[in-house]
């Protein structure tokens, strides 16, 4: 009796051995088993199946890939040689045509970007004359042709803004040169422009007699004129011979009295009495250019047509 009831005792102590062993995962069978191939199978599903990369040519051919090589210097460019830029007739010149062509081209560039409208004009004319067939270099061309029509336009957009508000000298001192030069297309450019802002079609030659004489500069009296390579403001000390004007201007911490032509002066804030002036002095200068300048300052201003017409009538184009 007492060996059945131990016997019982080591039976059920064996059984809670098996039990807390395999709640404690110390066999490799079973339950265990199954959730290693769980996990086992939830990694392989969370991993996507790579296909093995398509066929190059086949990519390139459907458009949907295209082949590349890099090149440091020059960024990429397509693999194939045969789509690699080719330089064609029109790319290429003749030495000595290309060494005209640059020289052409750099005057242009320094004649626009330092004032010297006429320089720029006569090397872009020399430009167009060559040989150069259509291509990259007409594209430069034709480009800096364009760059220096703005700066022209520019340029004589300045000059008719100062016109209006009374600035003669430094107008004439912008339209000058261009209307000096023997480029006949600039001079129309001149022309049309001056028409457009309501100036007389430059350049201008003077007829007849000069009927009228210009009242003196009174004393005093504010004026500008040209000192060196600047334009300063002084005043009117006294009149001088032979159409010659004394002026007093400080400069710096010295007062200087120099004696200009009473041509190349002119009162600041002008009225319609010093405009007609103004005009009639140039005229008797034989500067034709400032005295079309001062005639169509008047018309701009609203002077009576007994004033402009007679000055107008000292005034023809030149054809």
């Amino acid at each position: 009796m007492k060996r059945r009831r131990k016997l019982r005792i080591a039976v059920l102590a064996a059984l809670v051995l098996v039990l807390a062993g395999w709640l404690g995962g110390w066999f490799d069978g079973g339950g265990s088993g199954d959730a290693d191939g769980d996990a086992a199978t939830g990694r392989a599903e969370g991993v996507q199946r790579r296909e093995p990369p398509a066929d190059p040519e086949t990519e390139v051919a459907d458009g949907s890939q295209e082949s590349e090589t890099i090149d440091v210097l020059n960024g990429p460019h397509p693999a194939s040689p045969e789509e690699l830029p080719i330089a064609t007739p029109t790319d290429s010149l003749d030495p000595s045509v290309l060494d005209r062509l640059t020289g052409c081209l750099s005057r242009v560039d320094h004649g626009r970007t330092s004032g010297d409208l006429p320089m720029a004009f006569a090397a872009l004319v020399s430009a167009r004359e060559l040989p150069v067939p259509e291509g990259s270099w007409s594209d430069r061309v034709r480009k800096a042709g364009e760059a220096l029509e703005r700066t022209l336009t520019e340029r004589l957009g300045a000059a008719w803004k100062r016109a209006r508000n009374g600035r003669i000298l430094a107008t004439a001192g912008i339209l000058g040169p261009l209307l000096e030069s023997d480029n006949r297309e600039l001079q129309a450019r001149v022309r049309k422009s001056a028409e457009a802002a309501g100036w007389p079609a430059f350049p201008l030659r003077i007829e007849g007699a000069i009927e009228g004489n210009a009242r003196p500069l009174a004393a005093g009296r504010a004026v500008r004129f040209a000192y060196g390579d600047a334009e300063v403001e002084g005043t009117v000390a006294r009149q001088a011979r032979d159409g010659q004007v004394s002026l007093r201007y400080t400069d710096g911490e010295s007062v200087v009295f120099p004696v200009v032509a009473r041509a190349l002066c002119e009162p600041v804030e002008p009225d319609v009495a010093d405009g007609q002036d103004q005009c009639l002095v140039a005229l008797r200068a034989g500067d034709a250019l400032r005295a079309g300048l001062w005639l169509g300052w008047l018309r701009t201003s609203g002077a009576a047509d007994e004033i402009v017409d007679p000055l107008q009538s000292m005034l023809r184009q030149l054809d």
